[in-house]
């Protein structure tokens, strides 16, 4: 088995990864999620679309 390193942090990892995963994952079934997501994380107002 190859194991490959590469020279960033877990956190620059993480930040090159969620976009994408959060994008792909993204249906009518999860956006309640994201919209909780937008709320908590960001202050974001609910009632914007």
């Amino acid at each position: 088995m190859k194991v490959e390193y590469y020279d960033i942090t877990h956190g620059e990892g993480l930040a090159i990864i969620t976009p994408r995963w959060m994008k792909h994952i993204l249906s009518e079934k999860t956006l309640h999620r994201f919209v909780k997501y937008g709320v908590n994380v960001f202050g974001i107002n609910s009632s914007l679309d």
